[in-house]
């Protein structure tokens, strides 16, 4: 029988016992779907650092190393193995771009510092204006800036979830360990919601629980989906500071 007529199942028996180039390369391309899954699921959220093409291919290089190294003998689905790699491999490429150039990264901290002095001096969530009035900037350079960091933000997200997983991840015990730290993450979001204000943590519920897009998001509020980037950014980098605290 030739090779291009085994089952997935078969393709694993083989590929374990004798490490054939020939075997891998049907598997990688027999779980290419996979990587355009996730690609696509995170293509919206990461379009201004990296073409379609690009994720795919650093997709690739996650499935590639995870049928290098999964082990059949373990009690974990070849599907869930890969992809934790995949994402982790497109999120650790995308980190190493260092994308934010250094005075972009300066005018997030400032903006940011900002927020949170107002907000003990006010004891309240301060308005884009009162920042803008502040800092002797306008409030579209603020909200620019923010937008900016929206992008940021999810990607620290990726990395933390992506990192959770990271280490050991052959293990089926890492695996569990996994699944658990995003479950405890998912929890730490849930407490923070409820300090947010209102708008701020509609955004935040539509788009982590409900898996909405910033696009559907803005029709259902009625604003642009520039303004729910900036409302999601603002909750996030709060959310950032608290988990920081507690890591």
């Amino acid at each position: 029988m030739k090779l291009e007529e085994l089952s997935n199942q078969e393709l694993w028996q083989k590929y374990s016992k004798q490490k054939d180039n020939d075997v891998r390369n049907l598997l990688i391309v027999g779980y290419i779907g996979i990587v355009k899954k996730i690609v696509h699921m995170i293509l919206p959220t990461y379009s201004r650092l990296a073409e379609y093409e690009e994720l795919i291919s650093y997709g690739i290089l996650g499935l590639i190393n995870a049928v290098e190294r999964f082990d059949i003998k373990k009690d974990v689905k070849f599907e869930t193995y890969a992809s934790i790699r995949i994402r982790g491999e497109i999120i650790d490429q995308i980190r190493k771009q260092d994308w934010a150039p250094t005075n972009v990264r300066a005018n997030i901290k400032k903006i940011e510092n900002a927020y949170k002095l107002l907000q003990t001096e006010f004891q309240r969530e301060p308005t884009d204006i009162e920042v803008s009035d502040y800092l002797g900037i306008s409030v579209d350079v603020i909200r620019k800036n923010l937008g900016d960091n929206h992008v940021f933000n999810l990607l620290y997200l990726d990395e933390m979830f992506a990192e959770s997983g990271s280490c050991d991840i052959d293990s089926g015990e890492t695996l569990v360990g996994y699944d658990l730290e995003k479950k405890e993450m998912k929890d730490e979001l849930i407490s923070f919601i409820d300090s947010l204000k209102d708008k701020e943590r509609l955004v935040i519920s539509l788009y982590y629980y409900e898996e909405m897009t910033l696009k559907e998001i803005a029709i259902v509020l009625g604003v642009t989906e520039s303004r729910v980037c900036q409302i999601h950014s603002k909750a996030i980098s709060r959310l950032r500071e608290k988990l920081e605290v507690n890591i």
